[in-house]
């Protein structure tokens, strides 16, 4: 038999009835009762552009690894964040530089020669081309530039 990784195992939760044969919850079993209330977009300096944008693309709310740094990395603190594929760290980190550029005004593309306002570094060509995808998805008014290693830089841009 062939073991399962652990991010892998399914974990059932049994059913339980009371004495009439009522359905009760288990222990540890959640209903799912919608996202938590510090989700909400609301609650974070999110401009009204910025939350347009985000329900065009089906995010309705943050997810937990968005909403415990979305303040610290706003307010410019470092965070080291751990969360698994799929849990929407990319835009952990996009959404607040994105709102804290626009808030400041830091976005003003016509000057020519200025040095970058934010330096994202990427360990694969994969990611980079990811997280360039979700600021430009996020914000037509920053100028974004990709550049990975492997390949000429003039194809790139």
């Amino acid at each position: 038999m062939k073991r399962k990784r652990k991010s892998e195992d399914v974990h059932e939760v049994k059913r339980l009835k009371d004495a009439n044969g009522e359905s009760v919850k288990s222990k540890g079993e959640e209903e799912d009762e919608g996202p938590p209330p510090e989700s909400d977009f609301k609650k974070y300096r999110i401009s009204k552009v910025s939350r347009k944008t985000l329900k065009s693309r089906g995010i309705t709310h943050l997810f937990p690894i968005q909403y415990k740094t979305f303040d610290p990395i706003y307010d410019n603190k470092d965070v080291i964040g751990q969360a698994r594929t799929g849990t929407g760290k990319t835009l952990s980190f996009v959404l607040p530089l994105i709102e804290r550029l626009l808030k400041t005004g830091s976005v003003d593309v016509s000057a020519r020669g200025r040095s970058p306002c934010v330096l994202v570094m990427a360990p694969t060509r994969e990611l980079a081309n990811q997280v360039n995808a979700e600021f430009e998805s996020l914000s037509q008014s920053l100028s974004v530039f990709c550049i990975y290693g492997g390949v000429p830089y003039w194809p790139q841009g």
